[in-house]
């Protein structure tokens, strides 16, 4: 990949990161931006992933930096980034990474050191092609990225990945989530709040155990002793996001008398 800084504001930890993703876009609205301050803060670096670029510009953001091939980005607007100060890293078109990896992959050369899991959220997932969606999923359950803590929006749902730490999300009583296991079974998985709660059970890759499932509280605690997990609660149909981020404002460490 070629690179090129253009005087960008510096890195400081403990940074979050907001990753605008190629492909289908997802509107800013009350509960997008909600949802994106809660999680990252008020002053996350900015990261346009190839053509995800023209969503943060929409979003009113201009980027730290953005990277991929930009076979999705046109000219004149990589142009007028560069232009401005943007940092662009650019990686050839024949390759064998998504860009939703390269930009994770940078992220990750950006955290070396930091004391504190890097918490990440991807803007745009869902609602192009399934490929893309399921490709775009085992990318953030990969082990390469397991000291982040990661979320997304799409336009049809919002995802958590869900490892071994405690995940808090409020949302309002009944809304209907799943636990899909990603790359494998998950072994010791905890859900608290729920219709059907788990505790300490092991949840099977190409199974249902954890699909639509309820929610009994204005909150839920998942976690997995072993394995990856994502967490999907779908858009409600007003189209409002029905997860917010839960008491915590950082995951807690899942201890045995903390459950």
């Amino acid at each position: 990949m070629s690179q090129q800084r253009c005087g960008q504001r510096p890195l400081q930890h403990p940074a979050t990161y907001v990753l605008f993703n190629g492909g289908a876009r997802v509107a800013p609205s009350s509960s997008t931006r909600g949802f994106m301050t809660a999680w990252c803060g008020q002053h996350p670096i900015w990261v346009g992933i190839d053509g995800g670029s023209l969503s943060a510009i929409e979003w009113g953001r201009s980027p730290d930096v953005v990277i991929g091939d930009f076979d999705s980005m046109p000219a004149v607007t990589l142009d007028h980034l560069r232009s401005a100060g943007v940092e662009t890293v650019r990686a050839a078109t024949d390759k064998n990474e998504t860009d939703l990896e390269l930009a994770l992959d940078w992220v990750r050369s950006q955290s070396v050191g930091a004391a504190q899991p890097v918490r990440v959220l991807v803007v745009g997932l869902d609602g192009g092609r399934i490929d893309h969606l399921i490709t775009a999923l085992g990318v953030l359950c990969s082990p390469r990225y397991e000291l982040f803590e990661l979320a997304a929006l799409g336009n049809d749902a919002t995802y958590f990945v869900v490892r071994h730490r405690v995940l808090s999300v409020a949302m309002p009583v009944g809304t209907t989530f799943s636990l899909v296991p990603i790359l494998g079974d998950a072994s010791a998985v905890r859900c608290l709040g729920a219709t059907w709660p788990l505790e300490d059970e092991v949840l099977h890759a190409g199974g249902g155990r954890g699909c639509s499932n309820t929610s009994s509280a204005p909150e839920i605690a998942v976690s997995a002793g072993a394995g990856v997990l994502v967490l999907i609660i779908p858009v409600g149909s007003d189209g409002r996001r029905q997860a917010s981020v839960g008491r915590s404002s950082r995951f807690a460490e899942n201890d045995p008398d903390g459950r």
